[in-house]
């Protein structure tokens, strides 16, 4: 590939501009072809349009370094392209091509619904689908009609827990006396939806491995009507519900809580104390300090800092707590505390787009809730997936989130002749793609 320089009047100011061309052959003739403009000239030196020229070749396939990459107007894939590898060794993508078929679907669904789990999974505020595929690339998609979203909608209500094992776990665990554990989550509800509630909470309940096999509604709203379902439960939540410690002292809790509510709770504890103490056991990623206080265990997270070579970067320091009624081992204190904060950003709001308000028409409130949390629990799933295949390698999954986001990709070209530019890849990025790949 080359550069070609154009120079372009407007009025009496003159202004350069840099494309990235490439010559191709057809017919025994040559023609030349404009892959990118790269913009004006006083943006980008041209010693490093040139050596981004330079760098590039006819290959369907390339990585380069990231400070050629930053020339272009590449797009988020990190975070995509992990969901997509649960998409696809889960089985999903197949079930759902499966049953698009099935009901004479549109071909894509099975893409439109990976769209919809990675909007709800990583868009930034409320912004519309179209606004998201600006700066996230999403395999197969370039844009999405109302019509395709209500398509994926209606499948999602048919069925409403894609995978075809949940149901025969789900009733192996509830016609069984052994404990299962439930993760208690909360989020709010966009008045579009319809609903007379303002915010929804939902016991999802999980098989002996932990992962996700179906969920439950509260209809009062405040978690206290989905303690009956199973008393043997263990119940695990990131909300700041405190509060259940008490009212609910017959069952077994797990649960995350603010630092004022705690003081409220332990006021003979003082918290700046054991949050300033240095010592905290390391546990993969992360530090903790256990406390007993009567029948109560008390749980101090925080980030620790990477001890190793081309370890991950760092997690933003924070502190967190947690208070359990149960005897449980420390390592099983850690995984529950790393997946109450798991299951509570996987079940955040309830909302919907707005490419979404054609469709939303033919559901009523509860139909759309419904599917929203259906979105919401598949993407849990997912996530529980690759947090496992992790697992064994002492690697965290937002540790891994959180490496990724600066993974970047860049589609170009015709359809036919299409190239997929990525960033190189950091040591731990090729690290997890093994994992992922090979194991």
């Amino acid at each position: 590939m080359w550069i070609k320089t154009t120079k372009v009047k407007s009025g009496r100011k003159e202004y350069e501009y840099y494309q990235l061309m490439r010559t191709l052959y057809e017919n025994g003739r040559s023609k030349q072809e404009v892959v990118l403009n790269l913009g004006r000239s006083s943006g980008i030196k041209k010693k490093e349009a040139e050596a981004l020229a330079a760098a590039l070749t006819n290959e369907p396939y390339q990585y380069i370094p990231r400070n050629l990459a930053n020339l272009l107007p590449m797009l988020n894939f990190g975070e995509t392209f992990l969901l997509n590898k649960a998409y696809e060794m889960t089985s999903l993508r197949r079930f759902i091509q499966n049953y698009s078929d099935y009901y004479s679907m549109s071909d894509n669904i099975k893409d439109v619904i990976f769209l919809l789990l990675s909007y709800f999974s990583f868009q930034k505020g409320e912004a519309g689908i179209a606004d998201f595929l600006k700066s996230y690339y999403v395999p197969g998609i370039k844009s999405v009609s109302p019509s395709e979203i209500a398509q994926a909608f209606a499948l999602l209500k048919l069925i409403p827990l894609l995978h075809p094992g949940f149901p025969v776990i789900y009733e192996e665990i509830i016609n069984d006396d052994k404990p299962c554990l439930a993760y208690l989550v909360r989020g709010d509800i966009d008045k579009r939806l319809g609903s007379d509630k303002a915010s929804l909470s939902l016991a999802v309940i999980t098989d002996s491995n932990g992962s996700p096999v179906n969920y439950k509604r509260s209809e009062k709203g405040d978690c206290s009507d989905l303690f009956l379902f199973d008393k043997n439960a263990i119940y695990v939540t990131a909300d700041d519900t405190i509060d259940l410690l008490s009212r609910c002292y017959e069952n077994k809790i797990f649960t995350h809580v603010s630092p004022d509510r705690f003081k409220a709770f332990f006021p003979e504890v003082a918290a700046d104390d054991i949050i300033g103490n240095n010592n905290f056991s390391r546990y993969e990623s992360f530090r903790y300090y256990f406390l007993t206080k009567g029948s109560f265990t008390i749980i101090i997270k925080r980030a620790a800092k990477p001890g190793k070579k081309n370890a991950a970067p760092p997690l933003p320091s924070y502190e967190d707590i947690f208070i359990t009624n149960m005897e449980l081992s420390k390592a099983q204190m850690v995984y529950l505390a790393e997946s109450a904060v798991f299951a509570d950003d996987a079940f955040y709001r309830f909302f919907l787009p707005e490419e979404a308000e054609e469709a939303a028409k033919l559901f009523d409130a509860d139909g759309l809730l419904d599917i929203i949390s259906n979105i919401h629990f598949t993407r849990f799933f997912l996530d529980f997936h690759l947090s496992s295949r992790l697992r064994s390698d002492h690697i965290n999954l937002p540790e891994v989130y959180e490496s990724f986001r600066d993974y970047m990709i860049l589609p170009i070209g015709k359809e036919s002749r299409q190239q997929l530019i990525h960033s190189r890849c950091s040591a731990f990025q090729t690290k997890v793609l093994s994992i992922l790949a090979f194991r």
